[in-house]
């Protein structure tokens, strides 16, 4: 069995969609092209794709897409220590990708907020162009450094 692999986008026809086997029926799909994800389930009219689309901002609902083999694709969202990485705007005509810096929480924040251990430093957000998701992810410093 195979479980990881580079494949070529079913959304954008680039070349870097990194593919995850979960088991033989569910593989997920995350394009470092595009910057989209999907997965075998995210069918329209699926009850895992009712149960996304109930919980997705307006802006991803108007970005996600069906490609040619009926998975649909919606914004990649991360988070974790380094920083955010979101979709953000005001329509699928006028947004881009946000990314947001973490830094430590200290003292001065409320103890939900410590418990995290990190938080977003609004100080630090820039926005990249739809086609630019691996420069957003290069800035966060979830890229290896090219030498």
């Amino acid at each position: 069995m195979n479980f990881d692999d580079l494949q070529k986008c079913d959304r954008c026809d680039g070349d870097a969609c990194y593919v995850t086997e979960i088991n033989s029926e569910i593989k997920n799909y995350y394009c470092f092209g595009c910057g989209f994800q999907s997965n075998t389930l995210m069918t329209v009219g699926s009850q895992f794709f009712e149960e996304q689309i109930a919980i997705l901002p307006d802006l991803y609902k108007s970005l996600m897409g069906e490609d040619k083999t009926g998975k649909v694709w919606i914004p990649a969202y991360v988070s974790n220590t380094n920083g955010m990485l979101f979709a953000d705007g005001t329509s699928a005509e006028d947004w881009n990708w946000a990314a947001v810096k973490m830094v430590p929480t200290s003292e001065k924040d409320d103890e939900i907020t410590r418990k995290n251990k990190f938080k977003p430093d609004n100080s630090t957000k820039k926005l990249f162009k739809e086609k630019d998701f691996m420069d957003a992810l290069s800035y966060l410093g979830l890229l290896p450094d090219e030498k």
